[in-house]
């Protein structure tokens, strides 16, 4: 987690670009039911407030298959 502490006098055409708050999760697992094969899982979440105090969340999700020959 991370949390910025912005001036006041941070111009107002970076109030919309500068974090004044930014939070990131991730979680991932991998299986190999068989010797050659890999699956994976992957799941992210972000949170972001701006000096403005516009919000945002986002989240993602990934997969992946792996053959080894």
């Amino acid at each position: 987690m991370n949390r910025n502490d912005i001036p006041a006098f941070v111009q107002a055409s970076g109030r919309a670009a500068n974090n004044k708050e930014l939070d990131l999760a991730h979680a991932n697992l991998i299986w190999s039911p068989v010797a050659f094969v890999d699956l994976g899982v992957e799941g992210a979440w972000g949170h972001r407030v701006v000096v403005s105090n516009l919000k945002g969340d986002a989240w993602t999700l990934q997969t992946s298959l792996k053959f080894r020959f």
